[in-house]
């Protein structure tokens, strides 16, 4: 797809970057999670595994919800 985007010239350079950069890092970093979780799994480190499946996730909504928050005071909401 960003081949597309390049080569075509259907966006702007800036907007083809951060397509690029938003979308593979996103991509490489929930597969790194997965990859992490699941070494843990075949290890047999359930415990673990858990701990690091429910801190992993229950820290990013806590980041989103302080990030929102945040949002909202500057915003003067």
């Amino acid at each position: 797809m960003s081949y597309v985007f390049t080569f075509q010239h259907i966006v702007s350079r800036k907007i083809n970057l951060v397509f690029k950069t938003g979308f593979c890092g996103g991509f490489t970093t929930f597969s790194t999670f997965s990859l992490e979780s699941f070494n843990l799994l075949r290890k047999g480190q359930y415990f673990y595994a858990g701990l690091y499946v429910m801190l992993s996730v229950s820290l990013c909504i806590a980041g989103v919800a302080a990030g929102y928050m945040a949002g909202l005071k500057f915003k003067g909401e």
